[in-house]
């Protein structure tokens, strides 16, 4: 058996509600304890209200039957909003959890992104089409003869931040999101309750100045699929920024092959070389220029946590002479 999971991302919605709402103290949840996925989503939401300087008020319910009259009770406890996460119980209730909170005048906030189609204020969770995309791609795999047993399980949440113009306009006082959060949304639900979808941006073209093409050096620990996944994805995104390998930008790409030392020896060649911008792909060849490399600017790629890796400490405060994606 193979596959990845979902784990909705509480912590990085709670965070978006409080910014939203700076004011939130109390946030209350209906939840079913019954349900696995929902216990682990509660469990990091108390972490993450208690690391905010917000108190999580819960309210357990065993039947959808009971999700109004438990979402009152939040209300009557001086719930500041709601919140709802992985919660097969209180999914089918959700029309009525969000009238209760509508008559209250508090925002709804949701890790299931769609439910501002109820009637939700924000939503970030999972794009689902992304993670069926995901699902069909391993399918496909395992058919053409992968070996089930080499497929590492790993969690999977492409993010979905939807906003609810409308429900936002309604809350007591009235709310309206911001241009920045507007611009980061991938739907919005207007005042006339249509949904508009981002578009993808067209990348602007890029006029590099100097004398000589730019001088890119490209590290990566071991070649493997996301590896050259990764590498045609970066060489598309320097032709849609209008920069032609040759002419403005001289490209040059190193692979460890898997051995640490011959790693630190090609980013040693990379540090003292003429190189006027380094790129990192994977957590070692990360690990190795944040070591090896202090008068280039850098960028990293392909990593699952650059904070642990030491690039920093959050996406905002990140050591100055790197950034990336992660």
């Amino acid at each position: 058996m193979a596959g990845f999971g979902s784990l909705q991302p509480v912590e990085a919605l709670l965070r978006e509600a409080k910014k939203q709402w700076p004011g939130m103290k109390k946030v209350g949840v209906v939840w079913n304890a019954a349900e696995v996925n929902s216990r682990i989503c509660t469990e990091r939401a108390r972490a993450a209200c208690a690391e905010l300087g917000m108190t999580l008020l819960e309210a357990p319910v065993d039947n959808s039957q009971g999700v109004a009259e438990a979402t009152a009770s939040l209300v009557a406890r001086g719930a500041d909003a709601i919140w709802t996460g992985a919660d097969a119980t209180v999914a089918p209730a959700i029309d009525a959890l969000v009238a209760v909170a509508a008559k209250a005048g508090i925002p709804v906030v949701s890790n299931m992104a769609g439910q501002a189609l109820h009637g939700t204020t924000l939503d970030l969770g999972a794009d689902y089409h992304e993670v069926g995309t995901k699902g069909g791609q391993l399918v496909a795999d395992i058919l053409g003869g992968t070996d089930p047993s080499t497929v590492a399980v790993r969690n999977y949440v492409p993010e979905r931040l939807v906003l609810n113009e409308k429900a936002a306009a309604a809350l007591r006082p009235p709310f309206s999101f911001g241009e920045e959060t507007r611009a980061r949304a991938d739907s919005i639900f207007g005042l006339d309750g249509t949904r508009r979808d981002r578009q993808p941006a067209t990348p602007a073209k890029v006029v590099l100045g100097g004398d000589g093409p730019k001088r890119i050096a490209l590290v990566m620990y071991l070649e493997t699929s996301s590896m050259e996944e990764g590498l045609e994805g970066f060489r598309d995104a320097m032709a849609k920024a209008g920069l032609e390998e040759g002419k403005d930008i001289q490209t040059t790409v190193q692979s460890a092959q898997g051995d640490i030392a011959i790693l630190s020896g090609l980013v040693d060649g990379i540090a003292a070389g003429p190189a006027d911008l380094v790129v990192a792909f994977s957590t070692p060849a990360l690990q190795t220029v944040l070591r090896k490399v202090k008068a280039k600017p850098a960028v990293f790629g392909i990593v699952a946590d650059p904070f642990v890796a030491g690039a920093g400490t959050d996406n905002a405060n990140h050591l100055p002479g790197i950034t990336g994606v992660y």
